[in-house]
C-alpha cells in the first residue's frame, strides 16, 4: 500500500500533491476540532470584523466529505495539465494568488450588494472550487483544441466553455455558491488576458525555484522547472539580490491590499456620510416678474392729478 501511496505521488507534480494534501489536512483538523464558521469567507467577517485571514483560509475548507472529494478530483485533472506548461513553482505562486484575489473579489461583491439588501454583507462561503474555476479558465484557454467537450454531452468553444460550466454547475448543484466560482471564472480571465502580469514576480520565482522552495519540491520525479526563463536567468544569483526580489514581490502584494483598503474605505465613508449639496435656485427669465418686489409708482399725467383732487374734496364733502 505504502509502494502505491508513493508511486502515485512520485508520478503527480509536486504542487499538485501540495494543496492537495493541504486541503486533506484541513479538513481533518476540521473533523477533530470543527470550527468551518470560524474559516469561512463572508463580507461581515472581513470587512467589519476586520478578520482578512479569512481570504485565504476559506478556500482551504471544505463543508463535507463530497465536497472535498468531487473538488480534489477536478483539481488534480486540471492542475496537473498547468504545472506541467508553467512549471511546479509558478503554480505554486499562482494558485495562491487565485486565492487571494477571488476572496477579494467575493468580499467587495458582496459587501456592494449589502447597500441593495443589508442580510447579504453576512452570505458565507468555503471550498477551493473558486481557484478550481480559475484553473478551468486557464486551461480552456491554453488548450490547443477549438472546442470542448461538456459532460461528454455537447461541445463549446473553448473560450465559453468555463462561463457555460458555471451555468451548469449552479443550475444541476443549486446550493454550489455561484459567486464564488464567478469570481474565479474572473480572476482566469483576468491572468489569461495579461492584467495580472504585474502581480507575477518570474525573477523572484525563478530565484525561489533555485533556492530553498525549489530544493524541496525536487524531490518529487514530476517537478517540472518554469519554462524558459529558467535556462534564461543565470544561477549566480546573489543573497542581496534575492532579498530585492523579494522585497518587489511582498512591496506589489502591499500595495494591491492598500488600494482595495483605500477604495472600500472610501466607498463606506461615502455611504455613510454623503455628501451635502448646497442648493441653489435657478435664475429666472428676465421677462418674468418677481412677485416680491413692489412695482415702483408711475407718474401720473395733469388731468389724472387734478381728478384725484376732485375725488379727495368729494369725499370730504367740499365738492358736490
Amino acid at each position: 500500500m505504502a509502494t502505491r501511496l508513493q508511486e502515485f505521488f512520485g508520478s503527480v507534480p509536486p504542487c499538485t500533491v501540495f494543496y492537495t494534501v493541504l486541503c486533506i489536512a484541513v479538513y481533518v483538523v476540521q473533523l477533530l476540532f470543527g470550527g468551518v464558521g470560524a474559516c469561512a469567507i463572508s463580507a461581515y467577517a472581513v470587512i467589519q470584523q476586520y478578520e482578512f485571514y479569512r481570504i485565504v483560509t476559506s478556500a482551504f475548507t471544505h463543508l463535507g466529505l463530497m465536497h472535498i472529494v468531487f473538488n480534489l478530483l477536478s483539481f488534480n485533472s486540471i492542475n496537473r495539465t498547468l504545472e506541467r506548461k508553467y512549471g511546479s513553482v509558478f503554480m505554486l505562486y499562482l494558485i495562491l494568488l487565485f486565492t487571494v484575489i477571488n476572496g477579494i473579489l467575493y468580499v467587495l461583491i458582496f459587501y456592494l450588494l449589502s447597500f441593495l439588501y443589508y442580510p447579504l454583507i453576512a452570505v458565507s462561503a468555503a471550498g477551493f472550487s473558486g481557484v478550481i474555476f480559475s484553473l478551468l479558465t486557464v486551461e480552456s484557454y491554453v488548450v490547443e483544441a477549438d472546442s470542448l467537450s461538456v459532460f461528454g454531452l455537447f461541445s463549446v468553444p473553448r473560450k465559453w466553455y468555463a462561463v457555460v460550466y458555471l451555468i451548469l454547475m449552479s443550475v444541476i448543484m443549486p446550493g454550489v455558491s455561484f459567486t464564488g466560482h464567478l469570481c474565479g471564472v474572473i480572476s482566469g480571465f483576468l491572468f489569461v488576458s495579461g492584467y495580472l502580469n504585474w502581480l507575477l514576480p518570474m525573477h523572484c520565482l525563478v530565484a525561489c525555484e533555485r533556492g530553498f522552495v525549489g530544493s524541496l519540491l525536487k524531490r518529487s520525479n514530476a517537478f517540472v522547472f518554469i519554462p524558459e526563463l529558467h535556462e534564461v536567468i543565470t544561477s549566480s544569483l546573489s543573497f542581496r539580490s534575492m532579498l530585492e526580489l523579494a522585497y518587489q514581490g511582498v512591496k506589489t502584494m502591499v500595495v494591491m491590499v492598500v488600494v482595495f483598503a483605500k477604495n472600500v474605505l472610501w466607498f463606506a465613508f461615502n455611504s455613510v456620510f454623503p455628501p451635502v449639496l448646497d442648493e441653489v435656485t435657478p435664475p429666472q427669465p428676465p421677462s418674468e416678474i418677481n412677485s416680491d418686489i413692489e412695482a415702483r409708482p408711475v407718474a401720473l399725467t395733469a388731468e389724472e392729478q387734478r381728478q384725484q383732487r376732485l375725488q379727495a374734496l368729494a369725499a370730504r364733502g367740499i365738492v358736490n
